[in-house]
């Protein structure tokens, strides 16, 4: 999650393709959407979880305390 909140590159990927899910997914009814939308969530989730190893995590923290990170 760190990669979320210190990258806005990585968020607004991350919100084009959950917009592009909506929009290209036909709504059956509200509660099997609802639990389409959960279920895109967690796989994002997940995925970010898998890349986001701890000293990734914490290198990007020590770059951003230290003014060097960008993002």
């Amino acid at each position: 999650m760190i990669y979320l909140l210190l990258s806005d590159k990585i968020r607004e990927d991350h919100k084009r393709k959950f917009q592009e899910w909506i929009h290209g997914t036909e709504v059956e009814n509200v509660m099997s959407f609802g639990q389409g939308v959960h279920d895109v969530v967690e796989e994002m989730t997940g995925k970010l979880a898998e890349k986001e190893l701890l000293l990734t995590a914490t290198a990007m923290v020590l770059k951003y305390k230290a003014g060097e990170w960008e993002g």
